[in-house]
């Protein structure tokens, strides 16, 4: 039987689906949601104010992972571009767009050009899913891994650059960016681990 080859548009949209799944996993795992409790019970007007918390947390949840999700989006667009029409991958130029300082943008341009380079590799390989093209574009587990540990430290050298600017910001900002740095580490390996089984 003949695998069908997925079109470059059909593995766009499966790596970028892949991307939004972690986006929203991370929000779900980096943000607290809030619970109900024996009160809404006893005293029913609690349950307004527990829908309205809930309320926020689904917006707040859909934001961050929107948020999450700009970097990819920008240099899944680079790297379609690329291999579409052989044009040379820009990331500082990406980079440049941000407005952020000039050490951000060279730890952004760092991870623009980790991530071009990795989508270039899953839209020029064989497969429809996304577990198929990690599969045909990293020959084992560990070799996989391997981008997801540059990816995960690429994103702390980012961080670590715009932490000036967020602790002026953001209160507690060393907590919230160990939490995302950790969940996202940890839910990447879980998948690589799906992707190549046991």
């Amino acid at each position: 039987m003949i695998e069908r080859m997925a079109s470059l548009e059909e593995k766009r949209q499966v790596i970028l689906a892949q991307e939004q799944q972690v986006a929203e996993l991370l929000a779900a795992k980096v943000l607290d949601k809030p619970k109900p409790n024996i009160w809404m019970i006893l005293i029913p007007i609690l349950f307004v104010f527990y829908l309205n918390d809930y309320k926020k947390y689904k917006e707040g949840r859909m934001a961050f992972a929107g948020h999450f999700l700009v970097t990819a989006k920008k240099a899944l667009e680079e790297a379609a571009a690329v291999v579409q029409s052989g044009k040379v991958a820009d990331p500082q130029a990406l980079a440049r767009e941000s407005g952020l300082s000039a050490a951000g943008q060279e730890r952004l341009a760092e991870l623009f050009a980790l991530l071009i380079e990795h989508y270039g590799r899953l839209l020029r390989a064989g497969g429809d899913d996304f577990n198929s093209l990690v599969r045909s574009s990293y020959p084992s587990q560990p070799d996989y891994q391997f981008f997801l540990d540059r990816l995960n430290q690429a994103e702390k050298n980012l961080n670590l650059a715009l932490k000036p600017q967020l602790d002026t910001t953001t209160a507690g900002v060393n907590d919230i960016l160990s939490a995302i740095e950790n969940q996202a580490a940890q839910i990447r390996r879980q998948k690589a681990q799906e992707i190549f089984g046991p």
